[in-house]
Formats: C-alpha cells, sequence, structure tokens
C-alpha cells in the first residue's frame, strides 16, 4: 500500500507556482514494487534483508509496502544484496513513464523506445564513444561476436567472470608495455571502472553474494552523497531556503542532508523534482565515479547512428543488445562495456584466447548449471563459435581482423 495522500510542491522552474503533484504515491508505488520483487526473485526473507540492512524487519516490510524507502545509499546496498546492478532499476525508478515499465518481456517497440531514450539523454559521451566504436570502429572484430561475448560473460558464474576480467587486464597490461594495444583517437582504456567491479566480485565470492554490483564502502559513497545534493541544487540557481520552501520542510532539514544526514530516495526523487533538472548527470558519476574521465570525443553524430541502429536492428538482436546494457544479470555494465573496449584494442590472437576463455567458462557452467538463469537471454554460441574460428584462420595468415 502506498503513501494514501497528495503532495504540495512547488516546482521552481515554474516561478514558483504550487503544483499538486501525486508523484510520490506513483514513486513509493514503484519503488516498493522494485525492492519486494528484487528480493523475491533473489530467493531472500524479509529477516535475510533485515540482517543485511541492518535494520528490523518491520522496516523491510514497510519500505516493501511504499511507506518510506532506503537512502539512496540503502538502495545498492539492497540490489548488492539481491545480485543486481544499481543502474537499471535507478533509471526505471527515475524515468517511469520512458523507461520504467520496459522489461525483456516487452514488445520491440516498447524496448527500442526505451533504449532509445537512453542512448539519446542518459547515455554518457564516454560510453557513447566506446559503444559506438565497438558497434563501427576498424577494429577487425564482429559487432555481432562481441554482443554475443558480453552475454555470455554476464550470464556465467561469478568465479568464470572473476577470471576472465584478470585474464583480459593483463593481458591489456602487457600489450601496454609491448606498445601493442591500440586505441582509438580521443579515447582511453578506463581501467579504474574494470577494477572497481572486479574487486567487488571477488567480495561477492567469498562473501557467497549474487551480484558484482559495486559496493558502497569500496566506492566512499557515502562522502559523495551530500555532493550530490549541494551540486545539483547550486546548479539550479537554488538557494538552501527557497529549497525548504519548495519542498515543504525546514532550512535546518535542507542543510542537515546537505551534510551529514541523508534523504530517503523517495525524498531525493523529490528532490529533483521541484528543481526539475535531471539527476543522472549527479547519479551516475555516484555510481561509478571514474567512468567518463577516459572520453573528449563530441559524439552526437555516434549518437544518432546508434539511435538509429536501435531503430533498424533485427528483433532478436535487440533483445539481446537490450539485456546487455538493462537485463537483471546483475552485472554492471559501464564495466562490460569496458572490458570488450579493452578487448578491442588488443591483437587479435589476444581476443581470441579471451573470446575462448570467455566461451569455455559459459559452457563449463551451463553443464555444471551454474549459468545465472537459463530462461533468461542467453548468447548465440554457433555465432559466437564461428567468430571465434575466423578469428583463428585471420591469425594465422597474419591479419588484423577477422571482418
Amino acid at each position: 500500500m502506498a503513501l494514501a495522500c497528495d503532495t504540495l510542491l512547488y516546482k521552481l522552474s515554474s516561478g514558483g507556482v504550487v503544483v499538486k503533484y501525486s508523484f510520490l504515491i506513483e514513486a513509493a508505488d514503484c519503488c516498493s514494487n522494485i525492492l519486494s520483487q528484487f528480493r523475491i526473485d533473489a530467493g531472500l526473507s524479509r529477516k535475510d534483508m533485515s540482517q543485511v540492512m541492518d535494520v528490523s524487519e518491520t522496516t523491510i516490510k514497510a519500505w516493501e509496502t511504499g511507506q518510506g524507502s532506503p537512502t539512496l545509499l540503502g538502495m545498492l546496498l539492497w540490489f548488492q544484496a539481491t545480485g543486481n546492478s544499481a543502474a537499471p532499476p535507478l533509471v526505471k525508478l527515475f524515468w517511469p513513464d520512458e523507461i520504467g515499465n520496459t522489461s525483456i518481456h516487452s514488445s520491440y517497440d516498447e524496448i527500442r523506445s526505451a533504449l532509445a531514450y537512453y542512448l539519446a539523454n542518459l547515455a554518457s559521451p564516454e560510453e557513447v564513444a566506446k559503444l559506438h566504436y565497438l558497434m563501427y570502429g576498424g577494429h577487425g572484430s564482429s559487432w555481432l561476436g562481441l554482443l554475443d561475448m558480453g552475454l555470455a560473460h554476464v550470464n556465467a558464474s561469478l568465479d568464470s567472470q572473476v577470471r576472465i576480467r584478470e585474464t583480459i587486464m593483463t593481458s591489456c597490461s602487457l600489450c601496454e608495455v609491448s606498445g601493442r594495444l591500440q586505441t582509438p583517437p580521443g579515447l582511453s582504456v578506463n581501467r579504474a571502472v574494470i577494477e572497481s567491479v572486479k574487486d567487488a566480485a571477488q567480495d561477492a565470492v567469498a562473501g557467497h553474494l549474487q551480484g558484482d554490483t559495486i559496493t558502497p564502502v569500496t566506492l566512499q559513497q557515502k562522502e559523495n552523497y551530500s555532493t550530490i545534493l549541494v551540486r545539483s541544487r547550486m546548479d539550479a540557481g537554488v538557494t538552501q531556503r527557497e529549497m525548504a520552501k519548495a519542498m515543504g520542510k525546514t532550512e535546518r532539514t535542507i542543510q542537515n542532508w546537505e551534510s551529514n544526514c541523508s534523504p530517503t530516495f523517495l525524498e531525493l526523487r523529490q528532490w529533483f523534482y521541484v528543481l526539475d533538472i535531471s539527476p543522472w548527470p549527479y547519479i551516475r558519476p555516484f555510481l561509478c565515479p571514474s567512468e567518463d574521465a577516459c572520453c573528449s570525443c563530441p559524439n552526437t553524430l555516434e549518437k544518432r547512428s546508434l539511435i538509429q541502429y536501435i531503430q533498424t536492428c533485427p528483433e532478436d538482436e535487440l533483445k539481446r543488445f537490450a539485456y546487455l546494457i538493462g537485463g537483471s544479470h546483475g552485472s554492471e555494465w559501464y564495466a562490460v562495456l569496458e572490458m570488450l573496449f579493452v578487448h578491442v584494442c588488443e591483437p587479435l590472437p589476444q581476443r581470441i584466447i579471451s573470446a575462448r576463455s570467455i566461451l569455455l567458462g559459459y559452457t563449463l557452467d551451463s553443464k555444471s548449471g551454474k549459468i545465472r538463469d537459463p530462461l533468461r537471454v542467453q548468447p548465440d554460441l554457433a555465432n559466437l563459435n564461428a567468430c571465434i574460428d575466423r578469428g583463428i584462420e585471420a591469425a594465422m595468415n597474419h591479419k588484423s581482423g577477422y571482418v
């Protein structure tokens, strides 16, 4: 049961006019549904979650019935404990109309629309540039092969994923030392993204967790939380007094939020609503602090090209791509993208080794029943095998690529 009242807010961009808006009801419903569904899908009880979150079972029940919510840090901890990446559900919560109701079971038109919105409005410059390079760069590897390689990786066990990341990053280091790592102009390898997730995955394996999401403690995100509030408010040109009036809070409450007392996630949603600005430029660096540090390319044309791809690619390919970006496989899309980018920057023989390692790990996990969820979107193994065979043939003929 969600909050049973409307909320009066000042939407500051509309000249201070009071707007009657029931968005807290909708936001609480959406938030509670995601929290409960993720817990249930992970096979965890409310008692389990109360131990993870260090709160009472009564509080867990309240959050799952729309009576309040965790803080943003609490949301990240919830997603980690249930084996989910934080970005996809947060995108759904902040953009319920554009993306929120989209799932892998949605119609192809709905999936195309959600992906196009994401790429047009939420994807970072680095993400756009590297994704475009994977699809259209002259690196000599097949995009569909890379797509299936990524799917095999995210569907494999955490043990397999840790080994693959170590293999690729070791290979990357050796190629850098020998001058054989070829990155396109304006882009460079963002090691910190992969390393942070690799460390989280190792912790998850040791702690028998279900996903490799970046943990709040690992990234010291608590210290960065107040920065989200201060920066967004100042960027919008709003004072603490104006913010307090708009949200129906005291000025002291706003000051506390911006120092050491975090608002709940629903209050954070309210914060960005009254500022009338996109939360993603502030939330995204919080989720992945090192992302966006390695790109200096303007990419308006690249973004258009990616959206055109979304609008025209075959339906099966679309579903695989959508699942890799936003599916509930537990892996961080940013790190998977970076891993694939590193892969195509390496010499062809190294790529063959990495691709075969991923395929072997996936195959062994499949035989032993360790695939994350066999009923979800899986890679096209025939295509991945064919790409590896073509790569081997090209390498034996001293070519730098197979397409």
